[in-house]
């Protein structure tokens, strides 16, 4: 049973992310106002910088290592608010969250949708 509610969250979850793909998944306008015009080179930067970010939350999770889920998912949110990536920075805030609560099926969807909401941030940086 619970893995069913799980799938159905899972579905949920890639359907808000496909429908935020007609979006632009970076708030671009912020982004030229504070850094100027090098934001093609900031998104490369972050995109090169996040997966690898990525992974370790991925690993603590796996791990059920609250302390390093925790560690690494505010410094992954700090990096995508720093440069406008909010769906990414606000599921982060949910990872930290439902880790903190100890839901580690939860935090396991959260990471699915983060990864799907980075796969935008890709997708959009690649244009």
């Amino acid at each position: 049973m619970e893995d069913e509610i799980q799938n159905m969250q899972n579905m949920h979850n890639l359907q808000k992310v496909d429908s935020a793909a007609a979006t632009t998944p970076i708030s671009l306008e912020n982004l030229e106002n504070d850094f100027g015009c090098e934001t093609d080179e900031l998104i490369a930067l972050f995109c090169d910088g996040a997966s690898v970010e990525l992974e370790k939350v991925k690993a603590a999770a796996e791990a059920e290592n609250l302390e390093r889920l925790l560690h690494n998912a505010r410094g992954l949110r700090a990096v995508c608010e720093s440069v406008y990536v909010r769906d990414m920075g606000k599921t982060c805030s949910e990872i930290e969250q439902a880790g903190t609560n100890s839901q580690w099926s939860q935090v396991k969807v959260l990471i699915e949708r983060l990864e799907a909401e980075f796969s935008l941030v890709q997708l959009h940086h690649q244009k």
